[in-house]
């Protein structure tokens, strides 16, 4: 017994049941629970009355083929009856209907009654009728009697589906081979809206299934435009047209129509189609009209007023058309036309419906195509801005490789008291040289995923990251727009000087972001204008250009993800990712724009004035440590300049090594500071780190590292302080205070 069956049958003792199935039945999807309300009322001897109109007897026998002798004699015996009825003149005065009305209000005897009238349900017209019908059964029906009211899940009228199921205590949708149990009074909200989507469903893949054949053949491979020629060549194929014409809008939610593509077109239509003035007018108030209309039409062009028109299509060879109107989930519109040229070969007003709908299902398969190749560019882009970020974290690792020896010998040569002061003015340029390095492989970094992910808060001068980004599109603003032939200046006032907490990366991110919008914008060249300043609590920032601008509906749906008006150039996700950052930060952004007169973002952040002063201008005697340095690294150069630095801020004793036989160098002496490289062949810093740990649990363990990814707790347990590269003797300085703090504590 199924668990359906139990729970109407048995539990609620159903008199009035209804059952939609999603698909068309037959022999061998035929419902368990139909199947157990027949043979289970058989074998209690009550009588069973199927009233339908195509179900024969050699169904019953397939259908019931486990238990076809109970059937069969049941039927012999009358116990099991059907009635055949013609549901073209079936109503709720038929005389079939009311000779078994007659039998339901009067018998004294158990029945159970099955009403088919799955085909007059769909008939045009009849669902009111068949509300009447069943208000007329149920109310003439006495307790001996149950009934099963059975239909076709169809694009019914809501209300008056409501109505139906209204009539009834149990509903049961049979889907793809499942059997969904619901109680009409409490369930009707959840009921209709499954029926409604699934019948919406089945309407809208109608077409899809019709095509599916001729469609599969096509390779998936193909680009846009490959893509697009083979199914507007399968339109003509399968519509048996010369010619086939594509008009669709070029930006989303856009009424206007545009050219996009033609097959099968002769020189002189396509001539005419491009150059003709008056041709191109007719065109696009036919297709101005089917968009705002949102239906397609028959054109006859025997029938235009206009001489002039009227001839050049005679002259073409055309002398009616079909211009179908078809969409792509309301965002991008088009119309297609279909057509024949010569007069013989007249496309008739009958087809129009199914010309629309294999246009309609065409056009679909385009959209979506074009969907598919624009997902898959950008993951090929994005596969390759990973590959990039790997390559920058490397490079700006070896950078600060570098970088390290360089600065610390710099500055020990600063402190060796050189009088030469040519010798100084060449050691400060080589400095400042060294320091442009850092920021290089800094603006390196901030390109990689791994940077970007930072957890870590700090504190910075918003007018030095705004700065950071103008640099970094400078090469777009001004060498790009040069050679493009077009002049963009860029006007800053920046003001502020106001320090704000959060990530700078993320929010370097959003001016860069902004900014190469704003060029985007500008295709005639202008002036992008940055401004910094301080109200209160807050910091404001504003960026205007006077490019094309946006008009009020874009700007409502700027923030949108994958929302973009620059169509395959971009990936909709820039301003949306710029308002999460901005939100993140506890500010806010807006944008006001006027089309073509430009674009104005508006940037509020909070202010930090907590400011928490690093003491990193403690002079060389402030520090006082004598106790035990242990320097690794596996380049000597590095070892050995940050061991001379060391020098130069305490008196202490040093050792420096590579991490060969690293464990026996820590049990060898006790060391109190231990400054270790992270990137190491052999053996890395943290596994250094876990072994001088459990040697020494009060060794004061340094990772230096130019590494930019993110450590998790569990990797850096065992470290007490992490030393960005390049070092230098600020850093060093440093990380003696901390050692302090962890002494004293």
């Amino acid at each position: 017994m199924s668990c359906t069956y139990k729970k109407v049958m048995e539990d609620n003792k159903a008199k009035k049941i209804l059952c939609i199935s999603t698909e068309f039945l037959n022999t061998n999807n035929f419902p368990i629970f139909i199947k157990e309300y027949i043979s289970k009322a058989l074998y209690k001897n009550e009588k069973v009355l199927i009233f339908t109109d195509d179900l024969i007897y050699k169904d019953l026998e397939k259908i019931f083929y486990s238990c076809q002798d109970l059937i069969i004699d049941s039927l012999n015996t009358g116990l099991l009856k059907i009635n055949l009825y013609d549901p073209v003149s079936f109503g709720s005065n038929s005389k079939e209907l009311l000779k078994i009305l007659g039998y339901t209000a009067k018998t004294k005897e158990k029945i159970n009654i099955i009403w088919d009238f799955k085909n007059f349900a769909k008939r045009s017209g009849k669902f009111k009728e068949l509300n009447r019908c069943i208000e007329n059964i149920f109310s003439y029906s006495n307790v001996k009697v149950r009934n099963m009211v059975y239909i076709d899940n169809y694009k019914y009228n809501v209300k008056s589906l409501e109505k139906l199921c209204a009539n009834f205590d149990n509903m049961i949708v049979f889907d793809r081979n499942k059997e969904l149990y619901f109680n009409c009074n409490e369930d009707i909200d959840k009921i209709l809206w499954i029926l409604n989507s699934n019948a919406q469903l089945k309407y809208q893949n109608k077409n899809l299934v019709l095509f599916n054949d001729m469609f599969s053949n096509i390779p998936k491979t193909s680009d846009k435009d490959g893509f697009k020629s083979i199914i507007l060549n399968k339109i003509k194929d399968i519509c048996n047209v010369d010619f086939c014409i594509m008009y669709t809008t070029e930006k989303l939610k856009e009424n206007i129509l545009g050219l996009d593509s033609c097959f099968g077109v002769t020189k002189k239509h396509r001539y005419y189609m491009i150059n003709d003035r008056n041709l191109i007018e007719y065109q696009r108030m036919i297709n101005m009209k089917i968009t705002n209309e949102s239906c397609s039409m028959f054109i006859d062009f025997n029938e235009l007023d206009e001489k002039n028109l009227k001839h050049i299509f005679i002259t073409l060879g055309l002398y009616c058309s079909i211009a179908v109107y078809v969409d792509y989930y309301e965002d991008i519109k088009g119309a297609i036309w279909v057509g024949r040229y010569e007069n013989n070969k007249r496309i008739s007003k009958e087809d129009i419906d199914y010309i629309e709908s294999i246009c309609r299902t065409a056009f679909y398969l385009i959209q979506e195509q074009n969907k598919f190749s624009d997902l898959q560019n950008k993951l090929i882009e994005n596969e390759k801005l990973r590959a990039m970020g790997e390559m920058a974290a490397g490079i700006a690792h070896d950078i600060n490789n570098i970088l390290t020896p360089i600065i610390g010998s710099i500055q020990l040569l600063k402190d060796s008291n050189i009088e030469d002061k040519n010798i100084i003015k060449q050691l400060k340029i080589i400095e400042i040289c060294a320091y442009d390095g850092i920021n290089i492989a800094n603006k390196v970094k901030s390109f990689t995923k791994q940077y970007n992910m930072s957890s870590k808060l700090e504190v910075f001068n918003i007018d030095d990251i705004m700065l950071d980004a103008i640099d970094l599109t400078k090469n777009k603003w001004l060498t790009e727009s040069a050679l493009n032939g077009i002049s963009i200046n860029m006007v800053s006032s920046l003001k502020s000087k106001a320090k704000v907490k959060g990530n700078a990366t993320e929010l370097r991110e959003v001016f860069i972001n902004i900014i190469r919008n704003a060029i985007d914008a500008m295709d005639k060249g202008g002036n992008i204008e940055i401004i910094t300043e301080n109200k209160e609590k807050t910091v404001n920032i504003q960026i205007r250009d006077n490019g094309i601008g946006m008009n009020e509906d874009v700007v409502k749906r700027a923030f949108e993800p994958f929302f973009t008006t620059k169509g395959s150039k971009g990936s909709g996700l820039g301003l949306s990712v710029s308002y999460k950052i901005i939100q993140d930060h506890g500010g806010f952004i807006k944008i006001e724009s006027k089309e073509n007169l430009g674009t104005f973002f508006y940037i509020s952040l909070p202010i930090c004035n907590s400011v928490n002063k690093i003491c990193g201008e403690m002079n060389e005697e402030d520090i006082d440590f004598h106790g035990n340095i242990l320097i690794i690294d596996d380049q000597q150069q590095i070892r050995s300049v940050i061991a001379d630095m060391i020098k130069s801020i305490v008196k202490c004793r040093i050792k420096s090594c590579g991490n060969e036989n690293i464990e026996e160098e820590l049990s060898r002496r006790k060391y109190d500071i231990v400054i270790c490289d992270f990137s190491m062949p052999g053996m890395n810093g943290i596994q250094v780190s876990n072994i001088a740990k459990k040697i020494n649990e009060e060794v004061f363990f340094c990772l230096m590292t130019g590494w930019v990814g993110n450590f998790n707790n569990n990797m850096t347990k065992n470290i007490d302080l992490i030393l960005n590269k390049p070092i230098n003797k600020e850093k060093l300085r440093e990380m003696f205070i901390s050692y302090k703090d962890m002494v004293n504590i």
